[in-house]
């Protein structure tokens, strides 16, 4: 069940923000950043790909308050600005 072989090429995705914690001992970070190249080489949508890698992080377990509010916002404008939110049509917004 691999989500990377699932990407087909020149999809129309809408634009991803996946999170990856760098202390995670069961995945490694390279797959995360292995996926988000695969997605922006196989999109035709021309909305960005962001990867954000937390150096503080784990797998999500024992994360701290402050961690879980800055995955929630980087999900929210992402999902905003994938459904054309005039607000959060930049990917300024999101890495901010």
């Amino acid at each position: 069940m691999s989500s990377y072989h699932q990407v087909k090429a020149e999809y129309r995705l809408s634009g991803r923000a996946p999170i990856h914690g760098i202390n995670d001992p069961r995945v490694d970070y390279w797959h995360s950043s292995k996926m988000a190249a695969r997605l922006m080489a196989s999109s035709t949508s021309g909305k960005p790909v962001l990867l954000d890698l937390d150096y503080e992080a784990g797998h999500g377990v024992g994360s701290t308050k402050l961690q879980r509010q800055r995955t929630r916002r980087i999900s929210t404008l992402s999902c905003y600005g994938n459904l054309g939110h005039p607000d959060f049509s930049s990917c300024e917004q999101v890495v901010r």
